[in-house]
């Protein structure tokens, strides 16, 4: 039996919910905690009107900082989560909170390719806990070669078909598919949920890895909210349900200054660019007060520091970089068309001259082209005649395969990575 009592209650040896009726030995707990057991000696089921509550679990919160301002969407993760359930940081409670008492346990296997040869067929060993089932283990074959030959949906009901000749656990995952019609990936998800249900998969054949060695989550509780204003810090997250029982997380969270607000409004307007601007180049030297950025807007006044290194040192104190300001950043861009076949063009913008080099990397990390486009000036390459052009083949000049691919823009010491996808 878990032993957090109210404490409060005079006499008392012990309380706990359960579902049966006086006389019987097996008793289950209703409770999230499952502490099933057997009724000895004088012991008996005595009906009481005492309510008590279900101290919630607080595992994770995700992102764990944000600006100052507020407006950070977040996700806790944890136990007993009950409706009605308040969060705050640092004092400062949650806006706009949707509460989700019971959240299935789910696995998501890999992007599998479905348009060149069949990979190897995948056995699986599903293993499922909850507390009416202890341990529940089945092996399926994942019939990765229908998939080629055939569509989505036909995949799905191979799995389905699978899952159903596995009595173990045939009616306990909903399987789902999802993708375009070159890639797809697979989702397994426990019929019950929360608290007390373990599921994991352990891939134990099959040459292609569609799941790592081992995948495993558990049915939880989760919070969905979004932070108001709070203090520059790092603050406890609280976690309160409606009974009054609550769970904290200490120093979790950090409320950041928001970057750019020289102004101190919670908004990052043209009014911020300008005083940030003019305290560059002299007009006001006042701003921030007692600053390290004064003396490095001097030395740059004075030619002593090139802007290149004063807009190092002035991302360094938080705040934005000059070239950003005047509308020029490092910033590597989505290839278009995406999806694209059988070539793609790679856009991008240089806050400075700079050496660019433009890799690609298939699915697997490995790099497959390296495009050198020289020396390029600081501006906006986005067009076809300024942007980098990948005709979709490899080193060696042969076309590569449909699937999902990597590129990464090098450009002195920038270096940014984006996803694109030959669909043939």
């Amino acid at each position: 039996m878990d032993t957090k009592l109210k404490g409060d209650e005079q006499g008392l040896v012990g309380y706990w919910p359960f579902d049966e009726e006086e006389g019987v030995e097996v008793a289950h707990d209703l409770s999230p905690y499952g502490n099933d057991g057997t009724l000895y000696g004088d012991a008996s089921f005595v009906e009481s009107d005492l309510q008590l509550g279900w101290w919630p679990t607080i595992l994770s919160i995700v992102p764990n900082h944000g600006p100052v301002c507020g407006g950070t969407q977040v996700v806790l993760k944890g136990d007993t989560f009950q409706e009605g359930a308040t969060v705050s940081i640092g004092g400062s409670e949650l806006i706009d909170v949707t509460v989700f008492p019971e959240v299935a346990a789910s696995v998501t296997s890999q992007s599998i390719d479905i348009t060149d040869a069949a990979p190897d067929d995948v056995a699986l060993r599903i293993t499922l806990k909850e507390k009416s089932n202890p341990e529940v283990i089945g092996v399926i074959t994942f019939p990765t070669d229908i998939a080629v030959v055939a569509n989505i949906l036909v995949l799905k009901a191979f799995i389905e078909i699978s899952i159903a000749n596995s009595p173990e656990i045939a009616g306990k995952i909903i399987v789902s598919v999802d993708g375009v019609d070159s890639a797809v990936a697979v989702t397994f998800t426990t019929v019950d949920k929360g608290t007390g249900v373990q599921f994991s998969i352990e891939q134990i054949s099959g040459s292609d890895v569609l799941f790592a060695i081992v995948v495993g989550d558990e049915g939880r509780s989760e919070i969905i909210g979004t932070t108001s204003l709070g203090a520059v810090g790092l603050h406890d997250v609280v976690v309160t349900n409606p009974d009054g029982e609550l769970d904290t997380l200490v120093h979790v969270f950090a409320y950041m200054p928001l970057v750019g607000d020289v102004s101190g409004n919670c908004e990052i307007t043209a009014y911020d660019a300008a005083l940030i601007l003019q305290y560059v180049i002299g007009l006001i030297d006042n701003f921030p007060a007692d600053s390290p950025i004064s003396q490095a807007a001097q030395k740059y006044i004075s030619g002593e520091i090139t802007i290149e290194e004063l807009d190092r040192i002035l991302q360094r104190l938080g705040y934005p970089s000059v070239f950003k300001l005047l509308g020029l950043e490092n910033q590597l861009l989505q290839n278009y068309p995406n999806p694209f076949n059988p070539d793609t063009w790679i856009p991008f913008k240089l806050a400075q001259n700079a050496p660019v080099t433009i890799s690609i990397y298939n699915a697997k990390g490995q790099i497959i082209r390296a495009i050198s486009l020289g020396t390029k000036q600081a501006g906006i390459h986005v067009t076809k005649d300024r942007a980098a052009y990948w005709d979709g083949k490899d080193s060696l000049g042969e076309k590569v395969a449909s699937g999902v691919y990597y590129y990464t823009l090098q450009a002195g010491e920038f270096s940014a990575t984006r996803k694109m996808v030959i669909l043939k």
